[in-house]
């Protein structure tokens, strides 16, 4: 089975209590849906993407 990101992540949350932050370079709602629908609150950030930007996106996300 090929798995994409937000099923991986997804199936990671069962298991692991990581902070999560998708990096794309895609903002449209073909993008984001799957994201916010899966994973609600998700943190998203576009790329190009600052070391400060990233670090504020970290602090903002929640394990589980």
């Amino acid at each position: 089975m090929n798995m994409g990101s937000v099923e991986a992540v997804r199936q990671a949350r069962k298991t692991v209590d990581a902070r999560i932050v998708f990096v794309t370079a895609y903002r449209s709602g073909e993008v984001l849906e799957p994201i916010q629908s899966t994973i609600p609150h998700a943190v998203v950030v576009s790329k190009p993407v600052a070391g400060s930007a990233l670090l504020r996106a970290i602090e903002r996300s929640s394990p589980q």
